[in-house]
C-alpha cells in the first residue's frame, strides 16, 4: 500500500482452523528478514485460540523470502489456491474498507497511524468471527 509515497507491506498470520487474526505487522520490505522478524514475535507470543494453542505452521504465497522458514526449522507450505484463500480473505475485507475512504486514508497517514488502524480492523475483524462462531 503506497503511504506518502513510500510502501508498505501488511503481513498477517491467521489460523486456518478459526479464521482468526491473531498477529500482523507492517513492514516497508517484504524480505528474509521480515519473515524472520514474523516467527520471532510469533514464537515469543503464546496464542491461544479457542483454549488451543496455534501451531507453528505457515502456509504462503511464492515469495522466495518465505525460504527463510527453512532455515528457521519452521513447517511451511507454499500454496497457491486453496487453504491460502483464508489469508486473501483478510486482504479482501481491508481492500473493501480502503476503497469507501477514496484518498484520506491511508494515502495521506503514517506507519504509526497505519498499524494503529489495522489494529482496530482486525480487532473487529476476529470479535466479528467469535460472535458468528458461536
Amino acid at each position: 500500500m503506497l503511504v506518502n509515497g513510500l510502501i508498505y507491506y501488511l503481513w498477517v498470520v491467521r489460523d486456518v482452523n478459526t479464521g482468526f487474526v491473531p498477529f500482523f505487522m507492517i513492514t516497508e520490505a517484504r524480505s528474509g528478514l521480515d519473515v524472520i522478524v514474523l516467527v520471532n514475535n510469533m514464537r515469543r507470543i503464546k496464542i491461544k485460540i479457542l483454549d488451543k494453542e496455534l501451531d507453528d505452521y505457515y502456509i504462503h504465497d511464492g515469495l522466495p523470502a518465505y525460504n527463510y522458514f527453512s532455515l528457521l526449522k519452521v513447517k511451511h507450505e507454499h500454496v497457491r489456491f486453496g487453504k491460502r484463500n483464508v489469508v486473501e480473505q483478510v486482504f479482501r475485507s481491508v481492500k473493501h474498507r480502503l476503497s469507501v475512504m477514496d484518498f484520506h486514508f491511508p494515502w495521506n497517514s503514517s506507519k504509526t497511524s497505519l498499524k494503529a488502524w489495522f489494529g482496530s480492523f482486525l480487532l473487529i475483524f476476529n470479535l466479528t468471527l467469535s460472535v458468528y462462531k458461536r
